[in-house]
């Protein structure tokens, strides 16, 4: 039957990444840099990815804190995303931040 098949597909697939929410990003708007608050200490590395609006990685470093500091210098002014997933869970947690230049 059909639910028996899809019930069977279900199981045979990758798991999807847990979403935990979001996290902290200040400040924000920012210049320079910005703060990532996960809320927690990882047990294990958590990559962070920054995307701009184009869905185009802009930026990637690697943690083991709870708080951590990005240079944003190079990127340029508009709204960005970021991504800090867990390697050792899975766990997924997204946040978006403004890039704001003086003029």
């Amino acid at each position: 039957s059909f639910f028996l098949l899809r019930d069977r597909l279900k199981f045979l697939a990758p798991p999807e990444p847990v979403s935990t929410g979001t996290f902290h990003i200040y400040p924000n708007p920012a210049v320079d840099g910005i703060t990532l608050d996960l809320g927690y200490t990882p047990s294990s590395t958590t990559q962070l990815l920054v995307v701009d609006m184009s869905g185009r990685s802009v930026l990637h470093t690697d943690t083991k804190h709870a708080v951590t500091s990005i240079d944003i210098h190079g990127l340029a002014q508009g709204l960005y995303a970021v991504q800090a997933i867990d390697e050792a869970t899975g766990a997924v947690a997204t946040g978006r931040f403004m890039v704001a230049r003086k003029e």
